[in-house]
């Protein structure tokens, strides 16, 4: 019994003759689990939507490379995981400085805290 056709197979030969608007129906069809993917691996959503872009950028790019031997999605995935682990290396040969750091003992003020007993100058000069 023969298998029916991938559609998406039949979309990305289109694809691959430059066809946008196959393209833009693959998009609709797998952004959203591509976009779980790499939210999934990364646990950042905002570069999950950058590497979502650029997993379809990719497979614009290989249309004409495409080869029909495994279904669409395997090879769309293969794309979304080999650029997360891209990212992932990146991190780790530069990984990010927080914004904000709490100051050490040396750059914290020297001065003591304030004595409770002696009122504020503005208290003193309103009695």
């Amino acid at each position: 019994m023969a298998s029916a056709p991938d559609p998406d197979a039949e979309l990305m030969s289109r694809v691959k003759r430059g066809d946008r608007e196959a393209f833009a129906l693959l998009m609709d069809r797998h952004a959203r689990a591509v976009w779980n993917l790499v939210a999934r691996t990364l646990h950042d959503p905002t570069e999950a939507e950058d590497i979502t872009q650029a997993v379809f950028v990719q497979v614009w790019k290989s249309a004409p490379r495409y080869q029909p031997t495994a279904p669409f999605r395997t090879w769309l995935f293969t794309i979304a995981r080999n650029l997360c682990l891209n990212e992932l290396r990146r991190r780790a040969r530069h990984p990010a400085e927080p914004l904000e750091t709490k100051p050490t003992e040396s750059e914290t003020p020297t001065q003591p805290p304030p004595d409770p007993t002696v009122p504020p100058p503005t208290e003193s000069l309103l009695h």
